[in-house]
């Protein structure tokens, strides 16, 4: 029950003749004491289809802020599949919400679809803070496909809505284009930039609203500057903010990477064990796809690089190269369930067209380094893939020519296979063709 001092407390959420009042405390005091409970309450009591769905991008609004990423996909997901095209407010809300967490789950092409709309929708709204997000998260979604000139230029946009801001909103704006710009610096390899625009981000947020996000940024601006030691003693009291969080990854692969630096090679191995095991296991439910894919191949490199523990590269490999299958998977899913928006501008499908071959280019890359790695464990191993309990539920994919095997035992390239839902199995070896052409003898029966 809300408290009688909250601002909404007079509101019934079963009440028809209230439905516009409700609305607009859903806008106004989301951040009052008791209001996701109140948002419960009017997702099930209300009487209006689309307040109900309003309801629902608020959750997910809260789902986010806790750092529940997949809980606020799914509110903000199944929002928009009903409030699109009404041109309620809430269909803006959940395009600017499920953009940023498709970007933080680096699932790179929804993430373009969606800011692209919540742009255009925010736009026609006239809502200052509205065009200020969206073209943020454009900004940033851009920025993680390549397109910098136009990432750029959203940025502008983004910072041009500034002064008609109110002064707190103004702020964590100004922090978040500040942190926008240390991701841009990053990618240029400007450490100092990076610092400074760090720096920035951290003077216009405050303390009490520096969060976990900003901490593991500032931490990767630590890292590259090569501020190895300050870095490590950051990662050890971020370690204290809670165990299976979506930075995890992120957190223990520059563990890993100051290890290298600052201990030896074996100290790094074992941080990099670890959480490979995790991402192996409870991370494969706590992270997007997209996040595991970046990750994994990143650690594989330092495993194979400084660690000099191919074994442990062929692990982490495996686990990015099934990352990978998930993400076509999940882009075929995409577009069935929100038709609508898998129909990109044909300045995004350009866009989408070049990041595409370069995924597809990363792809290969990955499964290129695997296949040289299973070639030093003898053509057996090569052939059918490592030995693991469910073998015969595993989906196969062969690391030299990444196609697919079927279920009739035909091989098809990825985007070609019927996948199945649900969490995916993948051994990787080498398909029979490829076994001949490489080894030009017959595989056994």
């Amino acid at each position: 029950m809300a408290s009688r001092d909250a601002p909404y407390s007079h509101l019934d959420p079963a009440s028809a003749e209230q439905v516009d009042a409700i609305r607009t405390a859903l806008v106004e005091h989301w951040s009052a004491p008791g209001m996701e409970a109140f948002c419960r309450r009017v997702m099930t009591d209300s009487p209006d289809e689309i307040l109900r769905e309003e309801a629902k991008v608020a959750l997910g609004r809260y789902a986010y802020q806790r750092y529940d990423y997949r809980e606020a996909e799914r509110l903000c997901r199944e929002a928009l599949s009903a409030l699109w095209g009404t041109g309620a407010r809430g269909e803006l809300a959940a395009c600017i919400n499920l953009a940023m967490v498709c970007l933080l789950g680096r699932q790179y092409f929804e993430a373009l679809v969606l800011a692209r709309r919540g742009v255009e929708l925010a736009t026609a709204s006239g809502i200052p803070l509205a065009i200020a997000k969206g073209n943020l998260h454009l900004a940033g979604v851009l920025r993680a496909v390549g397109d910098i000139p136009r990432a750029q230029a959203a940025l502008s946009e983004a910072e041009r809505m500034l002064d008609q801001l109110e002064p707190t909103d103004r702020d964590n704006h100004a922090a978040n284009l500040a942190a926008e710009r240390v991701r841009l610096a990053l990618l240029d390899g400007d450490a100092e930039a990076a610092l400074k625009y760090s720096e920035e981000s951290k003077q216009h947020a405050g303390d009490d609203n520096w969060g976990l996000l900003d901490d593991v940024l500032r931490t990767a601006v630590l890292v590259a500057a090569g501020r190895h030691a300050e870095a490590y003693e950051r990662l050890k009291r971020l370690a204290h903010a809670g165990g299976n969080n979506p930075f995890r990854a992120t957190r223990g692969r520059l563990e890993a990477e100051c290890l290298a630096v600052l201990q030896t090679s074996d100290a790094a191995l074992w941080s990099a064990r670890s959480l490979l095991d995790w991402l192996e296991g409870a991370g494969h439910d706590e992270i997007g796809s997209g996040t595991r894919l970046d990750e994994a191949e990143r650690l594989g490199h330092l495993l194979i690089d400084v660690c000099q523990s191919p074994g442990d590269a062929r692990r982490a490999y495996e686990v990015a190269a099934t990352a990978a299958l998930e993400r076509i998977r999940e882009l075929q899913a995409f577009a069935l369930d929100l038709p609508h928006l898998s129909r990109a501008s044909d300045e995004d499908r350009q866009i989408l067209e070049e990041y595409r071959g370069r995924f597809e280019s990363e792809r290969a890359l990955l499964l290129n380094a695997l296949a040289r790695l299973l070639e030093q464990e003898g053509p057996a191993t090569r052939l059918f893939g490592p030995s693991r309990e469910d073998q015969d539920a595993a989906i196969k994919v062969c690391a030299w020519c990444q196609k697919v095997q079927g279920p009739d035992g035909i091989w098809f390239m990825p985007e070609q296979a019927l996948l199945p839902e649900g969490p995916l199995y993948v051994t990787h070896g080498i398909c029979e063709a490829c076994f001949r052409r490489e080894t030009g003898d017959e595989p056994a029966a």
